[in-house]
C-alpha cells in the first residue's frame, strides 16, 4: 500500500512491487476540490487521484515525477 517499509522491502530485493496512492497529492486535490464547490463552481462527477505501481524501475523517483505532478 504503498507505505514506507514497502518501499524499503522493494530497494531490498524482498519485495517485487507495491501500489501508492500518494495521500499527499490527494489530499491536494480534495483540498481544491471542496474550495471550488464552497465557491459555487461545478466539478466533474468523477475526480482522477494519482496512483502507480512502484517497483524497481521507479522506487528511488519522486513521487511528482512518477505521476507527473503539476502544481
Amino acid at each position: 500500500d504503498g507505505i514506507g517499509e514497502a518501499y524499503d522491502s522493494i530497494k531490498k530485493g524482498e519485495l517485487d512491487a507495491t501500489i501508492d496512492s500518494f495521500p499527499l497529492y490527494k489530499s491536494q486535490i480534495a483540498t481544491e476540490v471542496a474550495l471550488r464547490k464552497m465557491g459555487g463552481q461545478t466539478v466533474p462527477r468523477v475526480i482522477w487521484t494519482p496512483q502507480a505501481l512502484i517497483d524497481t524501475t521507479n522506487v528511488d523517483q519522486a513521487a511528482a515525477d512518477i505521476i507527473k505532478w503539476e502544481d
